[in-house]
């Protein structure tokens, strides 16, 4: 199952920009920000490019931090080292917005 609202959060937090700059990078209404964020609403394709573009990343890597981390087990061994260092960059970015210590 893909949670896209700790992904969301994650890398919002990496970034730096709130929920209200991700709607207006976006272009959809912070209430729609909102219910993606709450779980209460999925992203359509197009509004899991339009949030990847927003917070500057690739689509694959929101996928990513959506998907369980179990899921990456499908993926050859270079593969995974790769996504490996890319999550770590991103969740090193994140720490401090989040709350979370070294």
């Amino acid at each position: 199952m893909l949670n896209f609202p700790k992904a969301l959060h994650i890398l919002r937090a990496a970034r730096g920009i709130s929920s209200r700059e991700l709607a207006r990078r976006t272009g959809y209404d912070a209430s729609h920000i909102s219910l993606i964020e709450n779980g209460k609403r999925s992203p359509s394709l197009e509004a899991l490019d339009k949030l990847a573009t927003a917070l500057q990343v690739d689509t694959w890597v929101l996928v990513l931090f959506a998907s369980p981390r179990s899921d990456w087990q499908i993926c050859g061994e270079q593969i995974r080292s790769i996504l490996d260092r890319v999550a770590t960059d991103v969740l090193l970015e994140a720490r401090p917005a989040i709350g979370e210590t070294t």
